[in-house]
């Protein structure tokens, strides 16, 4: 049987192709740009110049903004407690419902207003000492940092306490807060609300918060006394408690110079708290 004879290349245009050309599914010119495509550098990006004078305009005016925004701009933070602030020259207000007590209070040179101050609130500790509901009382926390240092956010009044001899299984205080409620000062939690300030009473457990008790010091605020543990004993029992915001409040009381860094030392050592005080902070 005979075979068809071979095709053989297909000419190429312009002339016969012969047998020696081999065949490619691809042209030359496609293989030399994908073999050296890449040695080609792109073209610059062309942006429109009126985009580009915008752009300018607008970072210009946004600084300008920023700038004007950091020297005359304010940001308002809010914060819940009690504060103590210091005014020089004016004079307090005394809040009190029986008219006695207020022509007494202005002949005092303290004017009677509508809202109760922390005075108020250090009135009521010191009646409830006079009371025999405690034994003594000493303010303790960040409201104590603000006799000494810069104010500091707090959202309680901490209030250090002995206790007198407690009645057998009646909770430890148990007095206080009967004292209290029946003086209409309701309850949240462990605080109690006097005049809406949220205090917590904290009884002395360990010998260092009784020795801050015992040696707190005897201050005014508004012309009421109160009990304020000393700067020593704050930063003590900041360290000895520990977290970073009670470290933070231990160190800002070592750097506002108010306390005798010897004292603090050995009071430190005599609690058993191993913590370096440098003289240069």
């Amino acid at each position: 049987m005979a075979h068809p004879p071979h095709p053989g290349p297909l000419p190429r245009h312009g002339g016969e192709a012969t047998a020696s050309e081999p065949t490619s599914l691809f042209r030359d010119e496609a293989l030399a740009h994908y073999t050296q495509g890449y040695r080609f550098e792109g073209d610059l990006i062309r942006l429109s110049p009126a985009w580009l004078t915008w752009t300018a305009w607008l970072l210009l005016a946004a600084g300008i903004a920023a700038t004007l925004f950091a020297i005359f701009g304010t940001i308002h933070e809010y914060a819940t407690g009690p504060a103590i602030v210091r005014a020089e020259g004016r004079r307090g207000c005394h809040h009190t419902r029986n008219r006695r007590q207020r022509r007494s209070a202005r002949r005092r040179g303290t004017m009677p207003c509508g809202m109760p101050t922390l005075a108020d609130v250090f009135r009521v500790l010191n009646e409830m000492r006079s009371a025999g509901r405690i034994d003594q009382y000493a303010i303790g926390g960040a409201t104590a940092v603000l006799f000494y240092a810069e104010p500091a956010r707090t959202y309680d009044l901490d209030v250090f306490v002995i206790l007198p001899a407690a009645e057998t299984g009646l909770p430890p205080l148990s007095g206080v807060y009967e004292w209290t409620g029946a003086r209409g000062f309701s309850t949240l939690g462990e605080h109690v609300l006097i005049y809406g300030v949220p205090v917590q009473f904290l009884p002395a457990h360990n010998p260092l918060v009784e020795e801050a008790i015992a040696e707190a010091r005897d201050l005014e605020y508004e012309d009421v006394k109160v009990r304020v543990v000393g700067p020593e004993h704050l930063v003590a029992l900041a360290l000895h408690a520990g977290g970073a915001r009670r470290r933070e409040r231990a160190w800002q009381l070592v750097e506002a110079g108010q306390l005798d860094r010897d004292r603090l030392r050995a009071l430190l050592a005599r609690h058993g708290i191993s913590v370096e005080i440098p003289d240069d902070v």
